[in-house]
């Protein structure tokens, strides 16, 4: 949750009452570090009680005000982007001991490879354009490998690129699948 977004998003006039509690939900779903709000139509739609299709419609009404942009996945709340000063994350980046650290502490019952999230944490911030200013890519590397921890269940865990989750979602990943 951001309240940097809640904030700003509380002071906007003018908005019809579906576009704001659209709005306060992603505002809910951004991550400071990243810049973005990771979640899509159909959680809204859970989280609002107003149907997907209301939900796109003040998505589009959002972004037409310059109010929101759509990434993949999800949102940017336009006043929150990171300023163009920051830089993209270096390809060698490697975490600093402490967010190593951290990240073990705090989900030792995930079993990951450190390798693979960093990979996906660099290829997420590069393939989104995501400009960091250096002191802080180690805390979203933290906040992203940890929300994504947060959401698989303990055990061997892996990561995925946007290109591996697109593989399983064709008719060869489908027919190789093993249950």
């Amino acid at each position: 949750m951001s309240l940097r977004a809640i904030r700003t998003i509380a002071n906007l006039t003018g908005l019809d009452p579906r576009a704001k509690l659209t709005l306060f939900q992603i505002a809910d779903a951004h991550m400071d570090s990243l810049g973005t709000a990771t979640t899509n139509v159909h959680g809204l739609a859970r989280l609002t009680g107003l149907t997907p299709s209301e939900i796109s419609q003040a998505t589009i009404r959002l972004r037409d005000q310059g109010i929101i942009r759509f990434t993949n996945p999800g949102f940017q709340i336009a006043s929150l982007m990171a300023p163009a000063d920051g830089e993209l994350v270096p390809k060698d980046y490697w975490p600093a001991t402490d967010a190593i650290s951290a990240l073990s502490e705090a989900y030792p019952q995930h079993d990951f490879e450190m390798k693979e999230a960093v990979h996906d944490f660099i290829t997420f911030t590069r393939q989104r354009q995501i400009k960091l200013a250096p002191d802080r890519i180690d805390g979203a590397f933290v906040r992203n490998i940890s929300h994504l921890l947060s959401l698989r269940q303990p055990g061997p865990t892996t990561f995925q690129t946007s290109a591996d989750r697109k593989r399983e979602k064709s008719v060869g990943a489908f027919l190789s699948a093993r249950d």
